[in-house]
């Protein structure tokens, strides 16, 4: 059985996804993050289209996008090591995060 998302939540897909490119392409890990964030919710409601359509070409594509969309949210921000969050400093110590109390 075919089933079709309503364009207001197809229109929300197209939305996520060109608001995703354009934080993506930002200097600011944090408007980055927010960018895969986008993609994230995006090319899941694409790969929903292509599994209610029967697409297997949109339902492949937009699997790989979403699978890459939440490597990149979890990957992205790493440059804050060495940075200072709620009083904690944050160290990397050969790939090892270690939680410092600032004093």
């Amino acid at each position: 059985m075919s089933i079709i998302l309503p364009d207001i939540i197809m229109s929300a897909a197209v939305v996520l996804g060109i608001s995703g490119a354009a934080l993506v392409a930002a200097k600011s890990s944090e408007f980055r993050r927010v960018g895969f964030a986008c993609w994230v919710v995006g090319n899941f409601i694409w790969i929903l289209e292509g599994a209610f359509t029967e697409n297997i070409y949109m339902l492949i594509m937009f699997g790989f996008y979403w699978i890459t969309a939440i490597y990149g949210f979890f990957n992205t921000g790493k440059e804050w090591k060495n940075t200072q969050i709620r009083g904690y400093i944050i160290k990397d110590s050969s790939k090892v995060y270690t939680f410092k109390k600032n004093s």
